[in-house]
């Protein structure tokens, strides 16, 4: 993990347009759930008008690209160097801060929340499993979309979460949140 945007490559914005149009990725089929934060300026009012800011990738096996398992994208381009180092953190306590909120899984249609608790009492350690998978298939587990809000307040952001629909989305991001912690560690070091 570095401290550094990385630039998009061609499989990224694959698999990124594959999610935003509810196509499988590989055969992984992935739903989407609103995450609330304690980080400041997150909001998660649902639906509410936002434009897709920053993509960050969680591939257990490294991405196929840059060869990394967390890795932060800039929708727009690289962004102003002087405004990076700042970015990633604000988006890297938007992660370390999340949480999924009741509103966001009483979306969920209540058959894929059953289906959830059916496979975590099949398999404890379900996500484990799918972190495996993904690693053999080179998905993502995670994909956090933090988008810039542009009703309202400004500087308040919404974010996103992409994991495969066959678990619960909150042992995901903590997958995800520890991923981000591990990596925040290594350059400390």
């Amino acid at each position: 993990m570095t401290g550094e945007f990385i630039e998009a490559g061609q499989l990224t914005l694959d698999t990124l347009n594959d999610l935003w149009s509810g196509q499988p990725v590989k055969g992984v089929i992935y739903n989407s759930i609103t995450l609330s934060s304690s980080a400041p300026g997150i909001v998660d009012d649902h639906p509410m008008p936002s434009i897709s800011r920053y993509a960050s990738f969680y591939w257990p096996g490294g991405s196929p690209e840059a060869r990394q398992s967390f890795e932060t994208i800039d929708l727009h381009g690289l962004p102003d160097p002087s405004k990076a180092g700042a970015e990633i953190s604000r988006v890297r306590s938007a992660i370390l801060g999340a949480y999924v909120g009741r509103a966001a899984l009483q979306r969920v249609p209540a058959e894929l929340r059953e289906a959830w608790r059916a496979a975590e009492a099949a398999a404890p350690f379900f996500v484990t499993q799918l972190s495996e998978m993904c690693k053999i298939f080179t998905v993502p587990l995670a994909v956090c979309i933090t988008s810039d809000v542009t009703s309202g307040e400004q500087g308040r952001r919404i974010m996103h979460m992409f994991y495969p629909n066959v678990t619960h989305p909150a042992p995901v991001l903590e997958e995800l949140q520890g991923v981000v912690r591990r990596g925040i560690q290594q350059e400390i070091i």
